[in-house]
C-alpha cells in the first residue's frame, strides 16, 4: 500500500481513474484483448483455421489468483494466462497464442492502458490550460513583483505569471500529439524479435496493430525509447505543474498573501491555518517523477534480445509514473479552477521597499544622460539613503529624467502584453 492506491490518501495523491487501469483485473483484459487480436490477424491470413476462438478468447474469465502461483515460479504471468485460457477453450485452445512470446502480450497489453491512462490526462490538462488562458488574460494588467532570489527584482504582472505557467503546458499539449503515433506501437516479434515461430510474422503485426488501434512497429524488445518518450512526458508535465505548486506556496504565504486558495487545509492544533495543501502536493509529485525517470533510464539498458532484469523493474515505476501525473493534473485542475489573485495585496506588496523595486528602471532612465556604471552606482547609493527611491533620486541628481513617469510600478511592466499574447496565440 503507497499513497498512491491509499484509502486514507485518495482524496490527494491517489487517482482512482489511473491506478484501475494498472489494476490486476485491466492488466489480464488487456493480455486477453492482445490474444484476442491475434488470432482474429492469423485467421483472416489463413494460418490458423477459422474458428470461434476469437470470441472464446474474449469470453473467458481469467482471475488474479489464477495467475499468482505461475508468476512466482515462472517471474512472468503469460504462461499461467495461457494455460488458464486453454482451459476454458477447449480444443481450439491449441492455436491459442501462436507464434507469439509473453513479452509481445505483456508489452501490448501496457501500451493499451498508457494509451487509456493519456487520453485521461490529456483531458485535465486541457482544463489547466482553459484556466491559465482566462487567468493570463484576465489579469493581464495586474502589477505584482517580480521576485529573483526570493527578493524583489521588477515589476511583472500576474497575467505573465499565469502565461508563463501555462507556456510549458501548451509545449506538453503538443509533445503529445506527436509521442502519440511513436510511442503507442503494437509489440510483436516472437521469442527472439524474428517472428520467425509462424508464418506472415510481418503482416501479422499489422492485423494486431490494426484490431487494438495502435501503429506498426519493429520488435521492440529490448529498445525501450518508446516508453522512456511517455516516461519522460509524465515527469516533464509534473515538473512544470510542480513550478506552479511552488510558486504559489510562495505566493499565499502570510507575509505575501497575494493570491487565495479555495481550497486549503486546516491544522490539527491552529485554527487560524489556511495551507496549501493543493500547491504542496504538486511539488511532491513532481518530485516523485523526477526521481522516477531516473529509474526508467536505467530499466532502458536491456541487453541482447531480451532481458527480464531491467524489464520488470518498469513494472515497477512506469504505473506509478502514470498515477503521479493523473493526480498532478487533477490537483492542478481544481487548484487553478478556485485560484483568486488579491491585486490590492500586490500592489501594496510592490510598495514595501520604498520603490526600490524600480531601480533598474531609474538606472535605464539614468545612463540616457550619464555612463551606465555611474548610472547604476548612483541609484544604489539612493537606495541606501532614507526615503523613497524616486524621491531620493529626484533630489540628488539634475539630470533631466521624467521621473513622474517612474514612480508607478504598473507603468515598468515591459514587454509583459505582448509576451502573454505570443503565448496565448497557441
Amino acid at each position: 500500500m503507497t499513497p498512491l492506491n491509499s484509502a486514507i490518501y485518495q482524496g490527494l495523491y491517489a487517482d482512482p481513474q489511473i491506478t484501475a487501469l494498472f489494476s490486476e483485473d485491466a492488466e489480464i483484459a488487456a493480455m486477453i484483448r492482445f490474444e484476442a487480436a491475434l488470432a482474429r490477424a492469423q485467421i483472416a491470413l489463413g494460418i490458423i483455421p477459422d474458428s470461434n476462438l476469437p470470441s472464446k478468447i474474449e469470453a473467458a474469465k481469467v482471475l488474479a489468483s489464477d495467475l499468482s502461483d505461475g508468476v512466482a515460479g515462472s517471474g512472468i504471468p503469460v504462461p499461467a494466462l495461457v494455460a488458464a485460457l486453454r482451459l476454458q477453450i477447449g480444443d481450439e485452445a491449441q492455436h491459442l497464442h501462436w507464434g507469439a512470446t509473453t513479452q509481445d502480450v505483456m508489452d501490448t497489453a501496457l501500451v493499451l492502458r498508457l494509451r487509456d491512462a493519456l487520453g485521461i490526462v490529456e483531458s485535465r490538462m486541457e482544463a489547466c490550460i482553459t484556466h491559465l488562458t482566462v487567468l493570463a488574460d484576465t489579469h493581464r494588467d495586474t502589477a505584482m513583483a517580480g521576485r529573483t532570489w526570493m527578493q524583489h527584482a521588477t515589476p511583472t504582472t500576474f497575467g505573465l505569471k499565469c502565461a508563463t505557467w501555462l507556456d510549458p503546458l501548451l509545449r506538453q499539449r503538443k509533445r503529445l500529439t506527436d509521442l502519440k503515433p511513436r510511442a503507442l506501437a503494437v509489440q510483436s516479434g516472437g521469442a527472439s524479435g524474428t517472428r520467425a515461430a509462424a508464418a506472415k510474422g510481418t503482416e501479422t503485426m499489422k492485423g494486431i496493430a490494426a484490431a487494438l488501434d495502435l501503429s506498426p512497429a519493429p520488435p521492440w524488445h529490448t529498445n525501450r525509447d518508446r516508453l522512456l518518450e511517455i516516461a519522460g512526458w509524465f515527469a516533464t508535465t509534473t515538473a512544470a505543474l510542480g513550478k506552479i505548486g511552488a510558486d504559489l506556496v510562495i505566493l499565499t504565504q502570510t507575509e505575501i498573501a497575494e493570491v487565495r486558495l479555495e481550497d486549503t487545509g486546516g491544522s490539527s492544533t491552529m485554527p487560524q491555518k489556511q495551507n496549501p495543501v493543493g500547491p504542496s502536493a504538486l511539488v511532491a509529485l513532481a518530485r516523485g517523477n523526477a526521481s522516477a525517470i531516473g529509474e526508467m533510464h536505467h530499466a532502458a539498458l536491456q541487453v541482447m534480445e531480451r532481458d527480464v532484469t531491467h524489464w520488470s523493474a518498469e513494472w515497477l515505476c512506469l504505473p506509478r509514473m502514470a498515477c503521479m501525473t493523473g493526480a498532478a493534473l487533477r490537483i492542478a485542475e481544481q487548484t487553478l479552477g478556485g485560484l483568486s489573485p488579491d491585486a490590492a495585496r500586490m500592489r501594496e506588496n510592490l510598495q514595501i521597499t520604498g520603490g526600490a523595486i524600480l531601480a533598474e528602471a531609474a538606472s535605464f532612465a539614468l545612463a540616457q544622460y550619464m555612463p551606465r556604471a555611474d548610472a547604476q552606482a548612483v541609484v544604489k547609493t539612493a537606495a541606501l539613503e532614507d526615503g523613497p527611491l524616486i524621491g531620493v533620486l529626484r533630489a540628488t541628481t539634475d539630470t533631466p529624467v521624467d521621473w513622474d513617469a517612474l514612480c508607478e510600478p504598473a507603468s515598468q511592466t515591459g514587454e509583459a502584453n505582448p509576451i502573454i499574447d505570443s503565448i496565448l496565440e497557441d
